[in-house]
C-alpha cells in the first residue's frame, strides 16, 4: 500500500494562476490538482503518496522552491503530515492561511 500523507496547500489569487499555468503544460500536475478537494485557493490532498521521486510532486516541490527563491514564501501555505506521529513538515507561511494541524483520536 505504501506511505500516505495529507497534504494540504493555500496561496493568493496569483500563486492560484501560476498553478494553473503550470497545469496547462503539464499533464501529470494537472492530475495531481484535479485529484485535490479544492475551493478558491485551497487544496487538500487526503492518503496520498507524496513521495519527491514522483513527478508531480516534484513538480510541486520545483514550484515552492520557486516561490521561496523569489521571495514570494509569504504568498502560499503547505502542511504535510505522515503517517508517523513526528513526520510533519511545513513550508510557506500556512498559519497566515488558517491552516492548523489537528490530531485527533477515532474509535
Amino acid at each position: 500500500m505504501g506511505y500516505r500523507s495529507e497534504v494540504g496547500f493555500a496561496c493568493t489569487e496569483e500563486v492560484n494562476n501560476i498553478f494553473k499555468a503550470i497545469a496547462i503544460a503539464n499533464a501529470e500536475f494537472k492530475e495531481f490538482l484535479n485529484y485535490a478537494e479544492s475551493t478558491d485557493c485551497r487544496y487538500l490532498w487526503s492518503d496520498i503518496k507524496y513521495y519527491d521521486s514522483y513527478p508531480d510532486v516534484a513538480c510541486m516541490n520545483n514550484i515552492m522552491e520557486f516561490l521561496d527563491n523569489a521571495g514570494l514564501d509569504e504568498e502560499y501555505g503547505m502542511m504535510r503530515i505522515g503517517e508517523e506521529l513526528e513526520d510533519i513538515e511545513t513550508k510557506g507561511m500556512p498559519y497566515e492561511f488558517d491552516m492548523y494541524i489537528n490530531r485527533s483520536i477515532e474509535i
